[in-house]
């Protein structure tokens, strides 16, 4: 809990530091300098700005992140070299600095507040430690005043694996460590010898999860879950032992984006264009429950169709239960369809122009991505290269030079 934790969490790493003879203060002259650097909007100019700074403090870790955090903004293939720059300048640093030696890493709290599927990072983090692909630590994340969870159902599951302190309680010197061993997992994390893009680390795990023949799933349900869950399928008539898939079609209109100020165009579909697959799903015996926000459009109503999207019952712990407990989910590219493989449940991730997000599926899962076309022909371009960056980066920039002469078909 956060009492118990913010009572030891202050003498925990000041002892530590003590016993490594390790001083913030030492290491912060040059921070405010790079600070400054994440106020500028324009990524170019940035960028710019970044190579000077790289000139001047080589060795400093920060200003790799921004650069790379710039890179991945502007959809440019050379991220993943950079993640690799990123990688070694980070393990020199924190090597030469003595940070090595303690047994603590941060997760930043955007990825907890902010949008629904960044918990996958986390996620792909714990998968990447509970595997050994990486050196296991232990896991803090400082709360801001006046945070809320994204979903706070979910995020007592991650408390088996992460320490929840409340930032108020921290000194400020302590506050500044967060800074130093946070890991990016939003945009890629270290290995033992390596860093990468997070859905490529998420592919390591599986790959290590078939080679030893694991039956691993992060996350089991909790029984309190289990139990208001089968209550609610009560409530919503479906019979005992029944089946049922999770839909999930991501549309404009959550945080007031529109059809007309929308920078997700290649993220979102037309619920309308699913409704074959739900009444197949029907059909062959099964119920559907369609996941989201009431922004979303209404679905005809069918019989074995639950939209749950519009309903009153809808709850956190509710969304939860759904994934957990589903026979598969038939996703988009948005934050729900991450949920479900967090217990193990089977995805179709479906309707993708990046394929990055393909990387992090796992052996049962299905991937149907658009199709992608040159425009002076409309014929499909070939598979290997939908795969291959520049393409696999192809998204919300589609007029930069890389995708020039390409259009995608939902």
């Amino acid at each position: 809990s956060f009492i118990r934790i913010k009572k030891t969490f202050n003498l925990f790493i000041k002892n530590s530091l003590r016993s490594f003879g390790l001083e913030l203060k030492k290491i912060s002259k040059d921070y405010h300098e790079i600070n400054k650097v994440k106020n500028i909007s324009k990524p170019k100019e940035k960028i710019e700005i970044i190579k000077k700074l790289l000139k001047k403090y080589p060795d400093n870790p920060k200003i790799f992140l921004e650069l790379l955090i710039c890179l991945i903004n502007l959809g440019d293939p050379s991220q993943f070299e950079v993640m690799m720059e990123y990688g070694e300048i980070r393990k020199k640093w924190l090597k030469d600095t003595g940070f090595d030696q303690l047994d603590i890493e941060f997760v930043h709290p955007d990825l907890v507040v902010g949008a629904f599927g960044s918990y996958y990072a986390i996620e792909t983090l714990i998968r990447a430690n509970e595997l050994g692909l990486r050196k296991k630590r232990k896991l803090f994340l400082l709360m801001p005043k006046n945070a809320k969870f994204r979903n706070l159902t979910l995020s007592e599951y991650f408390k088996k694996y992460i320490n929840f302190v409340n930032a108020e309680d921290l000194s400020r010197e302590l506050y500044s460590l967060e800074s130093f061993l946070t890991v990016p997992a939003g945009y890629c994390i270290p290995l033992k010898n390596e860093c990468l893009h997070f859905d490529f680390v998420a592919n390591r795990s599986e790959q290590e999860v078939q080679k030893r023949k694991l039956n691993y799933s992060t996350f089991n349900l909790k029984e309190e879950h289990y139990e208001k869950g089968v209550n609610f399928l009560k409530t919503c008539g479906l019979p005992k032992d029944s089946w049922y898939v999770t839909i999930h079609v991501r549309e404009p209109g959550y945080r007031s984006e529109t059809v007309k100020n929308s920078t997700q165009g290649f993220r979102n579909s037309n619920p309308l264009n699913y409704i074959k697959a739900i009444k197949r799903i029907i059909n062959s015996g099964g119920w559907v429950f369609r996941m989201g926000d009431p922004s979303m459009t209404p679905l005809p109503k069918i019989k074995g169709l639950i939209d749950y999207a519009h309903s009153s019952l809808k709850s956190e712990t509710m969304d939860v239960f759904l994934a957990a407990t589903s026979k598969f989910c038939l996703g988009t590219s948005s934050g729900y369809f991450r949920l479900p493989r967090f217990f193990g449940v089977p995805v179709i991730l479906s309707n993708l122009t990046s394929s990055l997000p393909y990387y992090s599926l796992k052996k049962n899962d299905l991937y149907l991505p658009r199709l992608i076309k040159k425009i002076s022909n409309n014929e499909n371009i070939k598979l290997e290269q939908t795969m291959s960056t520049p393409t696999s980066l192809y998204g919300d920039k589609p007029n930069t030079h890389q995708f020039a002469g390409l259009y995608w078909v939902e």
